[in-house]
């Protein structure tokens, strides 16, 4: 009996103890939700006070979402905002529908008859690439694989051996990398500032620099499309403290790095900014990873590699990049890229621009995003500046990063008290701010910036019809459009272009190294020196053999001193004119002139040179063998 009694003791004491441990599991509980114990009663405080109207305003603002959910859940669907961008993407595809994107001459057509090159070279079985390369240029001067890295001309010979050569391919490679640089945008703008935010991502695509330099086979919007990458892999591992770091992020931000650099040198700045970025968040550690030293060897010997190859090659284009006293002295005050940045993105897009900087500054959770995109903005105008060679395209890394800026002022428009009167229809303000400045891009670009140089491929088929493996002299403005698209039309090899500006123009200067500035002087006391050069020029065309010139229409500006002299000329030597060719050359018509030219002393020879060498280097060159 009394060991019963006290086992109900012992249960009765359990039972208080229980209770006691409760309460003040309870009183602990309470106190950390906010309130304050007065007796055996819990007040409220200040903070349960905040609480309460927090989740109050919570409730309302999901019941505001639970009935604008039809429309907000549309366009804030990753579905919805990437089928916008591709019909964003539609629209400088229908304005560059009519360019042939080898209007940039100079640069454009070189770049597409380097991937010609390196397909017929790999055709060829690579015997000699640099003896093969000369003797290439022979026949079509306008090749230049020692002046740019080769990956992007390796990319667009892939394609030109599946599809076959065309302009119009060319710029469709160009205009993909475009969407690549749209598609990421769209991916960072939902990441890392609001599935709202990821609906202004085409406005990229339509920025007067992307929007210009996407419609021609240039190399800065495919560079830019794989640093843009870079950059979003990178932030990627950022975003994730150094304990957890994703080494794949990381490793793929160091494989587009080096294949930026591969495509366009200035495009490098892709690395200190990285270095930047990784050296604010105190995560350099991660490069000592051993798969992520691995791939950075693997990118710094092949990037090392390949532009020691091209630097044996053309040394002298490495000039470009050369820095001065005057250019690091301008780095304080970059006028040159401060004047071009209007132009890439739109004078109305800095407000807006101006806007998304105080958002991202004045919120905690986005103001190291903006220290990274000051920062990163600072150190690219400085980079770009302090180089010898400047050009507005450089700088095309303005694009995205107004199109970022953009979407988180539209964002913090969005959530203003301006509109809460109006929050069932807050959803709409990035909408509308997205017709309002792609119809702006629209309209200063699509009469301003398109640019088309169309007409061509009627000349290159008339020379092939009327002259069909014989050499053609041409001079004017655009030699190197007229030699890609003879070699589109030449799958043989047989067709020669001979450039009349190449040629030894005066007796004392050797050909390839011209100067043209005597033939600008129009005083009296040059007219003797003039006639008596005319002569020697009208020797030289003899000398060539050619009977065929292809002249533009001189527009009487300066800098065209040898064209009026070859009218002249042609007039005098009475050359015959056999056709006149309408060609449109960036939103102008201009007249390309086919001449027949007859030697009295050849024509009882009764043949013509099928090939002409040329002297490169010190040796003498004979053209490509034809197949």
């Amino acid at each position: 009996m009394n060991k019963g009694a006290d086992g109900k003791k012992l249960k009765s004491w359990g039972c208080v103890i229980i209770r006691v441990c409760s309460f003040a599991r309870n009183e602990i509980r309470w106190q950390r939700l906010g309130y304050k114990k007065v007796g055996f009663c819990f007040e409220e405080t200040d903070r349960v006070r905040h609480m309460y109207f927090r989740s109050n305003e919570r409730a309302e603002s999901e019941s505001v979402a639970k009935e604008i959910r039809p429309a907000a859940a549309m366009i804030q669907s990753l579905r919805f905002q990437f089928v916008l961008l591709l019909g964003l993407w539609a629209i400088p595809l229908w304005l560059h529908w009519g360019n042939d994107g080898i209007w940039f001459q100079g640069d454009s057509p070189r770049h597409a008859l380097n991937a010609v090159f390196y397909l017929d070279l790999v055709k060829e079985g690579l015997p000699n690439p640099v003896e093969y390369a000369h003797q290439y240029y022979v026949r079509y001067p306008a090749i230049s694989p020692q002046r740019y890295p080769p990956l992007f001309h390796l990319l667009l010979a892939g394609a030109f051996a599946v599809f076959g050569v065309s302009g119009f391919l060319a710029k469709t490679i160009v205009q993909l990398f475009a969407l690549v640089l749209g598609v990421y945008t769209l991916l960072g703008l939902r990441r890392w500032v609001s599935s709202d935010a990821g609906i202004v991502a085409g406005l990229v695509l339509l920025m007067p620099g992307i929007m210009k330099w996407s419609g021609a086979v240039m190399l800065n919007v495919p560079a830019l499309a794989l640093g843009v990458a870079c950059l979003f892999h990178l932030r990627c591992v950022l975003e994730r403290p150094d304990s957890s770091s994703d080494y794949k992020q990381l490793c793929l931000a160091l494989v587009f790095a080096a294949l930026s650099i591969c495509i366009h040198p200035t495009v490098g700045v892709v690395i200190p900014i990285a270095g930047l970025w990784l050296l604010l968040d105190r995560r350099w550690r991660c490069l000592l990873n051993p798969r992520v030293l691995a791939v950075v060897v693997a990118c710094v010997v092949t990037c090392g590699l390949l532009y020691w190859l091209l630097f044996r090659m053309s040394s002298a284009q490495f000039s470009q990049a050369a820095v001065s006293n005057q250019g690091l002295e301008s780095v304080l005050w970059p006028r040159f890229y401060l004047h071009a940045i209007p132009n890439l993105i739109g004078w109305w897009s800095i407000p807006a621009v101006v806007v998304g900087v105080m958002w991202l500054l004045m919120m905690p959770r986005t103001r190291k995003d903006a220290i990274r995109i000051v920062l990163a903005s600072l150190l690219t105008l400085g980079l770009l500046q302090s180089i010898w060679a400047k050009d507005e395209r450089y700088l095309l890394w303005a694009c995205p990063a107004a199109t970022w800026l953009i979407a988180c002022a539209l964002v913090a428009l969005s959530g203003s008290r301006l509109f809460g009167g109006f929050r069932k229809k807050v959803w709409a303000i990035p909408v509308v701010g997205l017709i309002i400045y792609s119809t702006y891009y629209v309209a200063i670009t699509k009469d301003k910036l398109i640019k088309t140089v169309n007409g061509f491929t009627r000349v290159a088929e008339h020379v092939i019809r009327v002259a069909p493996g014989e050499p053609v002299l041409y001079h004017g403005t655009y030699d190197g459009t007229v030699a890609f698209y003879l070699r589109c039309l030449d799958d043989d090899l047989r067709q020669q272009l001979v450039m009349v500006r190449k040629l030894q123009l005066q007796p004392d200067r050797p050909a390839g190294k011209p100067s043209l500035q005597w033939l600008a002087d129009k005083s009296r006391e040059r007219q003797q020196e003039i006639s008596r050069n005319q002569k020697w020029i009208a020797a030289e065309l003899r000398r060539t053999g050619c009977n065929w010139l292809l002249l533009e229409e001189p527009s009487g500006g300066k800098g065209e001193a040898l064209a009026d002299l070859l009218v002249t000329l042609a007039e005098s030597q009475k050359y015959e004119l056999l056709e006149v060719f309408n060609v449109d050359m960036k939103s102008r018509t201009r007249r390309v002139m086919l001449y027949r030219i007859r030697y009295q002393e050849a024509q009882g020879q009764g043949g013509t040179k099928r090939s002409l060498p040329m002297q490169l280097e010190g040796r003498t060159y004979w053209p490509v063998s034809s197949r």
